[in-house]
C-alpha cells in the first residue's frame, strides 16, 4: 500500500511538473504565463500605438507651422507687392512709451497734434475698430487699429478695414 502511495505521489509530482507554475497559479486564481504573456502584448501594442499617436502629432505640429510661417511670409509679401509701406517703429525713433504688446498695427492716421489723433480714435472706435494712440519719439502720434502678432491676420483684417467707407486712402503697417 505504501508503495502505491509513493506511485501516486510520484505521478502527482510528475504532474505538477510537467504543467509547471501554471497549475498552481489557476488553483490559486492567479493568471498564466499564457494570460500574462497575452497582456504584455497587448501593453507593447498600446504603448507603440500611443507612440505613433504622438509621433504623428509632432509631424502634424511642424506641418502647421511650416504652413503658418509660409502663408505669413506670402501675407508680407502681397502687403508689399500691393504698396502697404510697413516700417519699424525703429523708422521714428522708437516708442516714446513702453513696449507694444502686439507686432503689427495698421495705421490709419499720423498727427503731431494729440488732441488730433484722440478724435481719430474715438471715430474708428465708434465703428467698432479697437484703436490705439501710439506715442512716437519723433513727437508724432498714430492711431492704430486691428492689432495682432500674426501676418496672415493682419492681411484679412487690412482687407476688410479697406473694404469701409471711412477708410482712409493712405493706411499703412506699424511693425514693433
Amino acid at each position: 500500500m505504501q508503495r502505491i502511495l509513493q506511485a501516486i505521489f510520484l505521478l502527482a509530482l510528475a504532474a505538477l511538473m510537467a504543467t509547471g507554475c501554471d497549475f498552481l497559479r489557476k488553483v490559486a486564481g492567479r493568471p498564466t504565463s499564457r494570460e500574462i504573456e497575452a497582456k504584455a502584448e497587448a501593453i507593447a501594442t498600446r504603448k507603440a500605438e500611443a507612440e505613433k499617436a504622438r509621433q504623428d502629432a509632432i509631424r502634424d505640429s511642424i506641418a502647421a507651422v511650416r504652413k503658418h510661417e509660409a502663408d505669413s511670409v506670402a501675407a508680407l509679401d502681397t502687403l508689399k507687392m500691393n504698396g502697404y509701406k510697413m516700417m519699424a517703429t525703429s523708422n521714428f525713433g522708437g516708442l516714446a512709451v513702453a513696449d507694444l504688446p502686439c507686432k503689427y498695427y495698421i495705421i490709419v492716421g499720423s498727427f503731431s497734434n494729440m488732441d488730433n489723433a484722440l478724435r481719430c480714435s474715438q471715430t474708428f472706435s465708434e465703428r467698432g475698430y479697437d484703436a490705439e494712440v501710439i506715442a512716437l519719439k519723433n513727437g508724432y502720434n498714430v492711431v492704430g487699429v486691428c492689432k495682432t502678432n500674426d501676418a496672415v491676420q493682419l492681411y484679412q483684417s487690412l482687407k476688410e478695414l479697406k473694404r469701409q467707407a471711412f477708410c482712409p486712402p493712405q493706411v499703412w503697417i506699424l511693425i514693433e
